[in-house]
């Protein structure tokens, strides 16, 4: 746990400098030792001064430093100073809000929670480690200081629940469970929660949500959080996440490495509860409605077989040829009750979807997609304020074809090749008219290797921040 102050503090600090021939002298370095120290990017030097345990980390050129980067160096360089088993220390960001005002204030706080965090675990004992982190900032009054921590820290509280979600282990997350906590939270954080149960998704017509869910004997769920933050607007903005929280393939059975980890596979859903959780916290003058429909994909007596047909919400019938193509399955039910019932305006959805993502563009960006391009831009525009990556593929209609049944409406797989765009334009299906983006971050959600100093084993938050600001510039004020 990190808190936050906005107050001198003297026995350690870290502090910010560009790249520059002056540099070395920041850091108290003479002219013959200035090879030590020049601000390039991601250079720490650490040294005492005046009894103070310094910590001088280069950001290299301002032009060059982008959010991934900003919260790296931030992530780095807290993470060393605590490596000394120091847990109070400040961190002079002046020379920060210089350049980037306001809108640094998010990237320092989530390099340093994010740099810090490690996922407790169910270990025997567990060590809280518990931080204090004093803010230094010659920029901004201690109010409007104060102020931007608190809003720069929900957002990061947001993705912080996110990690955790993924990181529990499936049977310590069931759909019954995950409903529960996501009703417990949101509603803390000032949303209105619904939760379906199997009985209530049968009087709907949810069969593509039911195929899939009813493979288990922990049922599914349709969560649903509201947050009206501008009562007066008539905009409606939805978010739709993948909740699978075990995913096993069904009969198109994963290998043993494939079972490893499956429960990350409701990493869409947790970036979207996540997302609104940070914007109620932070009370933006938006409407946003998250729908979350959250499962088990299991092999067993009630699992759907390939070949089988079924019915979605929307009256589309649906062949099931690979019963490992679940995700989108519920996605189809989430997006016409997010539609038809919710009358959203706009809708995002957010699903670890397909392999061939990772196999396209690996760990480094989420494929999108999308029927709006205006509507992509004004995301791109948030994404890069979270400093997130992500990267368009195309909905070319020769795709289309591959989608094609000879038994009902559509299949649920295309013909083996560009497993994304099939699978995006699947969903396409069931946005009807509405402005819609779809994003696969099946690459980005969790990692093994962390290639960011702000991530670790495990869940990243990755999502939830573009969401966020996505949100944020939507407002009505």
């Amino acid at each position: 746990m990190v808190t936050w102050k906005n107050e001198d503090f003297l026995s350690a600090q870290i502090k910010f400098v560009w790249e520059n021939e002056e540099a070395y002298k920041q850091a108290g370095l003479s002219e013959e030792n200035s090879h030590l120290f020049g601000g390039e990017f991601s250079q720490l030097f650490h040294t005492v001064k005046d009894n103070q345990f310094m910590i001088f980390a280069g950001m290299g050129k301002a032009e060059k430093l982008d959010g991934r980067k900003f919260k790296n160096i931030v992530a780095k360089s807290s993470r060393t100073l605590t490596s000394f088993n120091i847990k109070e220390f400040s961190i002079d960001i002046s020379a920060l809000t210089d350049v980037y005002k306001e809108k640094a204030y998010f990237d320092v706080v989530a390099g340093v929670e994010l740099g810090l965090y490690t996922y407790k675990g169910v270990h025997q004992e567990n060590e809280e480690k518990d931080y204090t982190v004093y803010v230094v900032d010659s920029n901004f009054s201690k109010e409007q200081s104060s102020e931007l921590i608190r809003k720069a820290k929900n957002i990061t509280d947001g993705m912080i629940l996110t990690r955790d979600w993924i990181n529990t282990p499936g049977n310590m997350l069931t759909p019954e469970i995950f409903a529960n906590d996501l009703n417990n939270k949101l509603t803390q954080a000032g949303c209105e929660v619904t939760v379906y149960n199997e009985r209530q998704l049968a009087e709907m017509g949810a069969g593509a949500l039911l195929a899939v869910g009813e493979s288990s004997d922990h049922k599914p769920r349709l969560v649903v959080m509201k947050y009206m933050g501008n009562p007066n607007s008539d905009k409606v903005y939805g978010y739709v996440g993948k909740g699978v929280t075990v995913d096993t393939g069904g009969y198109s059975l994963k290998n043993s490495a494939g079972l490893m980890y499956t429960k990350g596979d409701m990493g869409g859903a947790a970036a979207v509860a996540g997302a609104i959780y940070a914007i109620a916290k932070n009370n933006l003058k938006v409407n946003v409605v998250a729908v979350v429909p959250t499962c088990e994909n299991r092999l067993s007596n009630q699992s759907r077989i390939p070949g089988d047909v079924i019915k979605s919400m929307n009256g589309k019938t649906i062949e099931i040829l690979n019963t490992d193509a679940e995700g989108r399955l519920i996605l189809a039910d989430a997006l016409t009750y997010a539609v038809r019932q919710e009358k959203v305006t706009h809708i995002v959805d957010v699903a670890t979807l397909t392999g061939a993502v990772v196999g396209a563009l690996g760990t480094v960006a989420a494929g999108c997609m999308t029927n709006d391009e205006e509507y992509l831009s004004e995301f791109y525009a948030a994404a890069k304020e979270a400093g997130e990556r992500y990267w368009q593929l195309p909905l070319f209609e020769e795709y289309e074809e591959a989608l094609k049944s000879k038994v009902a409406d559509i299949k649920n797989t295309g013909n083996g090749n560009a497993g994304t765009i099939a699978a995006a334009l699947f969903l396409r299906e069931f946005v009807e008219e509405t402005p819609w983006i779809h994003l696969d971050i099946a690459g980005t959600s969790q990692t093994e290797a962390p290639s960011n100093d702000y991530h670790c084993f495990g869940g990243t938050g990755f999502a939830t921040p573009s969401l966020y600001f996505l949100a944020e510039a939507h407002q009505d004020i």
